[in-house]
């Protein structure tokens, strides 16, 4: 990541670089984890085959900090559904999010609304505009396209990721080369940057209430 030369003097001015606080939610094997370890490059947190029905990797709330210009800190999430009984999550929501990511599987099996109401539930309906839709398992399109993909989806889901069109990032976890890395962070940052340019810095806390906190200079570059 590099500074944009309207950014440098106002970052060299501050004695502590600005944090980005980024919450992931999704349900069980979405591969918010695997998107993580992708984005900062190597694994921080742990992953694995979550075929059995109702068994999940993350069990707990983590922080993972990536540092460049910025400090992004990467708010792994357990199942969405149970996130509100997490301690830790709710600490960290009293204290706000710059970023909430929805991950979204390729997956035909994913077909339900669950999520979208527990996103409503746990940070209301402002939280859109801090919202990037995040579709996991790109691979699995092979020949087919995002498009076909969404058409699959219930009505409301679809509806509400195609109310998302430039919000929408795909993205592959099956390399952890170096390059394959960077092009998909190089990606996730492009959307991150639009999101807090948008909001100029605000965090998103528990419904129907949004706090400023950080003025965003949108110098998030790759």
């Amino acid at each position: 990541m590099e500074l944009s030369q309207s950014c440098e003097g106002q970052i060299k001015e501050s004695s502590e670089p600005e944090v980005i606080k980024i919450l992931f939610l999704g349900g069980i094997g979405g591969g918010k984890s695997s998107t993580i370890n992708t984005i900062v490059g190597h694994t921080e947190c742990e992953t694995g085959d979550t075929f059995i029905v109702g068994k999940q990797i993350t069990e707990k709330t983590q922080i993972v900090t990536y540092k460049a210009d910025r400090v992004l800190q990467f708010i792994d999430t357990p199942d969405i559904e149970e996130l509100h009984q997490d301690k830790r999550f709710n600490e960290l929501r009293r204290q706000g999010f710059h970023a909430v990511i929805l991950v979204i599987p390729v997956k035909e099996h994913v077909r339900n609304m669950k999520m979208l109401s527990q996103l409503g539930k746990l940070l209301g309906s402002d939280c859109l505009k801090f919202l990037i839709v995040l579709l996991t398992f790109k691979e699995n399109l092979k020949d087919s396209s995002l498009e076909e993909f969404i058409e699959i989806l219930e009505l409301d889901l679809k509806n509400f990721i195609k109310r998302c069109p430039k919000r929408i990032v795909e993205i592959s976890n099956s390399d952890l080369s170096l390059e394959h890395s960077r092009s998909q962070r190089e990606f996730f940052i492009k959307a991150l940057e639009e999101v807090l340019q948008e909001t100029k810095g605000d965090v998103i806390t528990k419904p129907s209430r949004i706090q400023n906190r950080v003025k965003c200079c949108g110098c998030l570059n790759e």
